[in-house]
């Protein structure tokens, strides 16, 4: 926040309430290669996609060149094909930004016809979409339950009441789709390697009672 005050307010003796710092959002072409990595490295082999990138800065002979050769306005940022056939679209904005007309058209004729077509302005909208569509290979089975131990058998005190109940959705959330996505995947990696680096205990395997064991016992007192 900066404390600096208008010199008008200042010579009448005035106290301004001090402005806050404009805040600038990152460029569109940083979520673009953010999104790019994730297809990359956890898109399901069964899905093609590509990036169209119609909208970078080009010269004049450049443009006409490629209008000519068929490039249109308005269409995604990214298309995706599954197995299917069926079209998905994902268009990427810069935050604060709107749609144009062109793809204001092109999202319009995409709902007309039922086809999957998305706006993301973040990472974390854009990863909800892909993982609603099913595009993200998630990371399950004894591999997801070792992860998830490895964080919630150390040292969970140290854990903020948001990282807690972070990790308690995330719990929920395995237990009934038996998969992490790759963003989650990442927090509970980084939050197991600061504990490791923090010297918190190993994680150890804790043998449960079963459940109608429990009962039995309170039944009997």
């Amino acid at each position: 926040m900066s404390a600096t005050l208008p010199l008008l307010q200042l010579m009448t003796g005035k106290r301004a309430r001090p402005r806050k710092a404009p805040l600038t959002a990152p460029k569109e072409s940083v979520l673009h290669i953010a999104v790019a990595n994730t297809l990359r490295d956890h898109a399901l082999p069964e899905w093609q996609w590509t990036h169209v990138p119609s909208g970078e800065l080009r010269d004049m002979r450049t443009a006409v060149k490629l209008k000519r050769m068929g490039v249109r306005r308005g269409w995604p940022d990214f298309i995706l094909l599954p197995p299917t056939g069926q079209l998905h679209c994902l268009e990427l904005k810069r935050q604060g930004a709107s749609l144009t007309e062109e793809q204001e058209a092109f999202q319009l004729w995409s709902i007309r016809f039922g086809l999957p077509h998305s706006i993301a302005d973040t990472f974390d909208q854009a990863l909800a979409v892909l993982s609603a569509w099913g595009v993200l290979r998630g990371i399950g089975g004894r591999a997801g339950w070792a992860l998830i131990n490895s964080v919630r058998d150390r040292c969970y005190d140290l854990f903020t009441y948001d990282e807690k109940l972070r990790l308690h959705n995330l719990v929920c959330m395995f237990k009934s789709t038996r998969a992490i996505s790759p963003n989650d995947r990442q927090w509970l990696q980084e939050s197991a390697d600061s504990l490791r680096a923090m010297g918190a205990p190993a994680a150890r395997t804790v043998r449960r009672r079963p459940a109608w064991l429990k009962r039995k016992r309170a039944a009997n007192g």
